[in-house]
């Protein structure tokens, strides 16, 4: 059997995601996001960046770009929960648009592309 699991239990149970509007309850009855117990809507519109606690994580272009930590394993997963990126870059080419959970430093942020 495979683990359905691609974050640590607490990353569940503290992890805030946010979730274009108007689809909250796809993404409750979702696999791989139910299991995410703060689940909120929010409008996407003009969100480029997102920081916290010295860790910088900005949408540039077609690449995610995280500052503020150097040497750290980066993870970033698609709204499918799939693991699109796994390692230490600082720069990331993600080659599709769209809504990004990017994991760092024991933090996770989302990103637009």
């Amino acid at each position: 059997a495979t683990n359905d699991y691609v974050f640590y239990e607490s990353t569940y149970e503290n992890a805030v995601v946010y979730v274009p509007a108007g689809s909250r309850n796809t993404y409750l009855e979702a696999k791989s996001w139910r299991k995410f117990k703060n689940i909120m809507e929010t409008d996407f519109v003009g969100v480029e960046s997102i920081e916290g606690d010295g860790v910088g994580v900005v949408a540039n272009g077609g690449q995610i770009v995280v500052s503020g930590v150097e040497n750290v394993v980066v993870e970033v997963v698609n709204l499918n929960g799939q693991i699109v990126y796994q390692g230490t870059d600082a720069a990331i080419d993600i080659p599709s648009r769209g809504i990004y959970i990017v994991r760092v430093a024991g933090q996770s942020f989302k990103v637009a592309l």
